[in-house]
């Protein structure tokens, strides 16, 4: 019994992940010269799908002269974007497999050519920051990541020291085989590829559902079915009107959905929209879809809702009606009426809640009112004012009672506001000219809607970049009314 705790206990031992660097030590190095190391792993028993590492030491004791890859992933690799040598003492690698078949894996991920700069003699450390090894589903593997030392000058190296190690996926290091392991993991570098939008550079996963693909068809389904996403979206989960800023998918064989994180998405939201992307993969004979849900910041949003917020806050400052007071700064001659209030907002949650959730409803659900009056001629236009309130222009022409007009519209505004849960719904009542209104406002209509339409198109067409038009304009292409 004894002898056969013992074999189970060695048979564990040695099925434990690890990374490490060999040799474990050079001595008796000079300036000049160069020395290799190997950045080698072991999965051990359990299937390898990804590694990544980030290496640390001293750069003004070491210079790297090459860095090559090893054979450790054989065939169809992914290497992570900003992989390698940053010149300040930091190198990163990241891989991931892109075969749907993983194995146990042992091997060497790099190789690395050091050459000694002219310093003073001492004894310099090369170990690990971060390390990570992920199985066929996308678990961390547990074991241990350790590093090497290095030997410069006529000087002995205390033999008794342990090398610096550090447990896999943690961030804590460890100077001796007791120490207690970190729960801090950290995500390996996969790569992503965007049809929509752009990765924010703070992303981060918040959950992922459904079971990876190993069909060898999937890679051409997932594009296919990301491309349908992306227009069924369109309209209410897509940003500006939706939360979703980016669609695309991973090298861990994940369909990937993107939210701002400002916008705090809830669990509820991902289950719904999860719900969405499983029944159209259902549609293509694709059972329980993988999707990871993730979130982070895009400062050309941040950038533009804060425009806004910066926009209604100084209106807040004063009262809406100093518009009509001829001695303020907001003063606008061709303003004859106001009412409401203006929405306090001072987070890009409440701005965007404003902006494009509540002021939009207001404005769909009044759109047949509205409708009468400006088919008729009575309305010139109506629309969201980038400083955060409603603006009707009344034809200066009509023979309609000004005061009564007013009063109506406000309460079918009014009403469809309540019905949102906005009261006092902020309007500001200006005449105008039909002639002016036809070359003004119509103008900027157009404007709006070709910018939101190219800008839309250049986003599909170029992840990352463009994607996103001015809100002002876009505010104004999705609420700007005018008569036709």
């Amino acid at each position: 019994m004894t002898l056969l705790v013992l074999m189970m206990a060695i048979g564990n031992a040695s099925a434990t992940a690890s990374i490490s660097i060999s040799p474990e030590s050079h001595t008796g190095l000079s300036p000049g010269e160069t020395f290799s190391v190997d950045v080698d792993v072991n999965s051990g028993v359990d299937q390898l799908r990804a590694a990544r590492i980030v290496l640390e030491y001293d750069s003004g004791a070491f210079e790297v002269i090459d860095i090559r890859e090893g054979s450790l992933f054989v065939d169809k690799v992914l290497v992570a974007p900003g992989s390698g040598d940053d010149g300040g003492g930091m190198i990163t690698y990241g891989f991931a497999g892109e075969d749907k078949i993983f194995t146990p894996g042992s091997g060497t991920l790099i190789s690395i050519d050091f050459q000694v700069k002219d310093t003073s003699e001492g004894v310099y450390s090369i170990g690990f920051k971060e390390a990570t090894l992920r199985d066929k589903n996308n678990e961390h593997l547990i074991g241990k990541a350790t590093g090497s030392s290095v030997v410069v000058g006529d000087v002995t190296d205390d033999a008794s020291t342990p090398l610096e190690t550090i447990d896999l996926a943690s961030q804590t290091k460890i100077t001796s085989s007791s120490s207690s392991s970190s729960t801090s993991f950290v995500e390996p570098q996969l790569g992503y590829t965007y049809i929509f939008g752009f990765h924010p550079a703070d992303y981060k996963t918040i959950e992922r559902y459904g079971v990876v693909q190993n069909e060898e068809s999937w890679s051409q389904n997932n594009l296919k079915l990301e491309n349908e996403l992306v227009t069924e979206f369109e309209g209410q989960y897509l940003f500006p009107q939706g939360k979703i800023v980016s669609i695309g998918s991973n090298s861990a064989g994940y369909l990937v959905v993107v939210f701002y994180e400002p916008l705090m998405v809830d669990q509820t939201e991902m289950d719904q929209i999860y719900g969405i992307i499983d029944r159209n993969a259902q549609d293509m004979d694709i059972g329980n879809v993988p999707v990871e849900f993730g979130e982070g910041t895009i400062s050309e949003v941040s950038e533009q809702l804060q425009e806004l917020i910066q926009r209604v806050q100084a209106m807040n400052e004063m009262e809406l009606e100093d518009i009509m007071n001829n001695e303020s700064s907001l003063y606008d001659p061709i303003v004859v009426a106001t009412a409401g209030t203006l929405p306090q907002i001072n987070t890009e949650k409440e701005c965007w809640q404003w902006y494009f959730q509540d002021s939009y409803a207001i404005s769909l659900n009044m759109s047949d009112e509205i409708d009468d009056y400006l088919q008729n001629g009575v309305l010139l236009s109506t629309g969201l004012s980038p400083d955060g309130y409603f603006e009707v222009k009344i034809n200066e022409d009509t023979d309609a009672n000004k005061k009564s007009l007013i009063t109506d519209i406000y309460e079918v505004m009014n009403r469809e506001a309540t019905n949102v849960g906005v009261s006092e719904v902020p309007v500001v009542f200006k005449l105008g000219s039909p002639d002016e209104i036809e070359d003004g406002l119509m103008s900027t209509q157009e404007e709006a809607s070709d910018e939101a339409q190219d800008t839309g198109n250049e986003a599909k067409a170029t992840p990352g970049f463009g994607y996103l038009p001015g809100i002002v304009s876009l505010t104004l292409a999705y609420f700007m009314r005018s008569k036709t």
